[in-house]
């Protein structure tokens, strides 16, 4: 949940022009903490149940980042280098995405399997 949090405050405080630097500059802070601390945990997560194709759901996961960075980079200049809306838009609905495939898939399976 401070998650979710996190991310709202980072989009409002890409949305506050007029608001002190801080607004944007502390979720966005603790925003790429939480990925340093999670990105290891959750590969490590995704390559358990995949013995017998280690190597392709390895390669996969490490295309993954780069083919969201190349769509999401133009996005993120769409409005010019003096506003940091579109920063705000795209992390939180990134976020949301996320959250909706582990709610869809993950979960989904997870009590279907009686986990």
């Amino acid at each position: 949940m401070y998650k979710f949090m996190l991310r709202l405050a980072l989009l409002l405080g890409s949305f506050s022009a007029l608001g002190p630097l801080w607004s944007l500059v502390v979720p966005l802070f603790f925003f790429v903490c939480s990925i340093g601390i999670t990105a290891t945990a959750s590969f490590s997560l995704a390559m358990e149940n995949q013995a017998h194709i280690a190597g392709s759901a390895s390669a996969l996961l490490g295309l993954l980042p780069f083919m969201l960075g190349a769509v999401a980079a133009p996005l993120d200049g769409i409005a010019g280098e003096e506003t940091a809306v579109p920063m705000g838009v795209i992390i939180f609905t990134a976020s949301m995405l996320g959250m909706v495939a582990y709610f869809g898939l993950v979960r989904s399976k997870q009590h279907a399997s009686g986990k």
